[in-house]
């Protein structure tokens, strides 16, 4: 009975490392998603809207989330380019994902609309090609990481039986 009970133990627990290492890949294809469509609408808003920056997270409230990291106090210390590169660490993305939306943080508030509308939208192709990598490393790997899960717990079982 415990044996039983312990093969279960290991099958879920390895099926749960396996099912975790997809939801780490489904995340970052939806973090980058989430990115690429925030720095379209930031040009739009920036370029054509002139939004002032303190106005942003209340014209874009689908990254509130990321916004309440950002915590940006204009009268504060702490720039905004610094503020949001601390938010863009917090995120679990690869290392050239975060640069890149560190990059973004560097491009807010610094230049005159039209120049940051650009840089918003070269960044905004970066953003998608990236996403393009994720979703094709999501779509080669998911499945092979949530089933790798599974046969490892049943190896594990069999061998400890």
């Amino acid at each position: 009975m415990s044996a039983a009970i312990g093969v279960i133990c290991i099958l879920i627990g390895c099926g749960g490392l396996g099912l975790t290492a997809f939801l780490r890949l489904e995340a970052r294809v939806k973090l980058l998603s989430s990115f690429s469509l925030l720095a379209g609408r930031l040009a739009c808003e920036i370029g054509f809207c002139l939004t002032p920056l303190t106005e942003l997270p209340q014209r874009l409230p689908a990254l509130k989330g990321f916004w309440d990291t950002v915590a940006y106090d204009p009268y504060g210390e702490e720039s905004f380019s610094k503020a949001w590169s601390r938010a863009a660490r917090t995120l679990d993305l690869s290392a050239i994902d975060r640069a890149l939306l560190s990059e973004m943080g560097e491009v807010l508030g610094r230049y005159d609309a039209d120049n940051q509308a650009r840089a918003l939208e070269t960044l905004r192709r970066q953003l998608d090609m990236s996403l393009e990598v994720a979703r094709e490393k999501r779509k080669a790997l998911g499945r092979l990481y949530a089933l790798a899960g599974v046969l490892g717990g049943l190896v594990i079982a069999v061998v400890l039986l």
